[in-house]
């Protein structure tokens, strides 16, 4: 039996969810507090709800400019996280960067931007120094220009 590929993204959104909850009910049965133990605090996960929502917006506002942001992002990957598969890691730090887009005037501009953005959604020992963004602001400088 054939199953369109929405079936599989489907299925393996639910399969993964309840990876998840097997995995934070085990936690809680040990005694730790499963968000405490993965470090996620209230306020973590509210500016993530926050941060998920407001990317949708401005991924529904301009797909084309999202999708090739997301795409270099994933390919140059500054944090290390591209494992192949996960192509919508970048996501929310996309959607926290194309509104900014409008206010800057360079590549320059756009690295300080990606600094600031990677500094709040990581840390600033993980985000690392601000020259770390200058090759993939380049980058998108160039899709901004060009779209």
């Amino acid at each position: 039996m054939k199953y369109p590929l929405k079936g599989y993204a489907v299925l393996t959104i639910f399969l993964g969810l309840l990876a998840g909850s097997v995995f934070l009910w085990q936690k809680e049965r040990a005694g730790n507090s499963s968000n405490e133990a993965l470090g996620l605090t209230p306020e973590r996960i509210e500016k993530a709800k926050l941060a998920l929502a407001d990317c949708d917006k401005v991924r529904k506002q301009d797909p084309q400019l999202f999708k090739a942001v997301s795409a270099v992002m994933f390919k140059l990957d500054p944090m290390g996280i591209n494992y192949q598969t996960n192509t919508d890691e970048y996501d929310p730090e996309v959607g926290l960067l194309i509104p900014q887009l409008k206010k800057c005037s360079s590549p320059d501009d756009v690295a300080g931007a990606l600094f600031e953005i990677f500094k709040s959604q990581f840390d600033a020992d993980m985000a690392g120094k601000r020259e770390r963004y200058d090759g993939l602001a380049k980058e998108i400088w160039k899709i901004w220009k060009k779209l």
